[in-house]
């Protein structure tokens, strides 16, 4: 019988795990595994439902039966983990495969693993992983395997903006005060250009939620900032060229810096959390010690263009390598889907 993988959920192109969730299926019909969703909560829009269409995947109407003597995936599912118990009692899953993707277990998450109803957790990164691992082991045993982040780099465009007179700094999160630092416009109003060249600050993400963090941006003509999902991250990443980014809280992985490396942008972000499991200081980036230290690099690039090319270049090489298709599907041929 053909593998087969049943996802509990939808995946999402716009960041987070949702997109983690996205590549995953890219990577996991590449090699040959039949995919079933089955959404608890949502339902696809035309654009989400066409893009699984055309990857061979098939959407199930969710009952508890359905996942039934299945290998089924989770991304930080908290409608799965709600429905858990009564799925376990209507037909066992042959294997349930859960993916926090944050760095505090959630409601319902550490009751599902007491019981039993969780065989394998997935970590998204080392970071993750330390940070995960003592709160669930003071449960019970925990069993993990492999995995490796897969980010599909064949299907972004690598373009090296020209800067033609303007340099363009940038971040992109969700609305959320959490992603923000409270010194966010200090970070980028410290970026200094040289002569010839005119700064650009562009924010994907920036509402009314950011703002009670940050407090209002400060006047700035070369200042572009659109709401969360105003434009799709990919036409984000190719209208600037340094992603500087420091984030309010921890990170479990850092997903925006993987994809800012795929399209061209030079991530210079926090020495901290998962971060330095994604750049190489100094090749592919720049990693900062604190806020100063992240103008400063933004700004140190600003001057030396053959440089920030190089580290782009050098940095979409990189995510090739993190992301290689055999690597990432490793885990999941020998550890997930063999002894299912």
């Amino acid at each position: 019988m053909p593998l087969q993988v049943w996802i509990a959920g939808l995946p999402s192109q716009r960041h987070g795990a949702g997109t983690e969730l996205d590549n995953l299926i890219d990577l996991l019909r590449r090699h040959g595994v039949g995919v079933y969703l089955a959404p608890l909560d949502n339902v696809a829009d035309p654009a989400l439902a066409a893009s699984l269409a055309r990857r061979g995947c098939h959407v199930r109407e969710f009952h508890p039966e359905v996942f039934a003597d299945k290998v089924v995936v989770a991304f930080a599912n908290a409608a799965f983990l709600a429905a858990l118990p009564e799925i376990a009692r209507c037909g066992r899953p042959s294997r349930v495969v859960w993916f926090n993707c944050g760095l505090r277990p959630l409601r319902g998450e550490l009751d599902a693993h007491a019981a039993g109803l969780i065989d394998l957790h997935g970590f998204v990164s080392r970071y993750q992983r330390d940070a995960l691992v003592p709160l669930l082991e003071a449960v019970r045993p925990v069993r993990t395997f492999d995995y490796r982040p897969y980010l599909n780099v064949d299907r972004i465009e690598w373009r090296y903006r020209p800067w033609n007179g303007h340099y363009v700094v940038g971040r992109i999160s969700r609305d959320d005060p959490r992603k923000f630092p409270r010194d966010n416009w200090r970070i980028f109003e410290r970026i200094q250009v040289p002569p010839g060249l005119v700064k650009q600050v562009h924010i994907l993400g920036f509402g009314l939620r950011a703002a009670a963090k940050t407090g209002p941006p400060p006047p700035n003509p070369g200042m572009r900032l659109w709401r969360q999902g105003a434009i799709s991250p990919s036409e984000f990443f190719h209208g600037i060229d340094t992603l500087v980014y420091k984030t309010g809280s921890g990170e479990s992985y850092g997903r925006v810096i993987a994809e800012a490396c795929a399209h061209g942008v030079v991530p210079v972000v926090e020495r901290a959390y998962a971060f330095p499991e994604l750049v190489i200081d100094g090749e592919t980036g720049c990693l900062a010690s604190d806020s100063a230290a992240l103008s400063e690099c933004a700004s140190r690039l600003a001057a030396d263009p053959a440089l920030h090319f190089a580290l782009a270049r050098n940095a979409r090489a990189h995510m090739q390598r993190l992301m290689d298709p055999a690597r990432c599907w490793q885990p999941w041929r020998d550890e997930v889907l063999a002894r299912a």
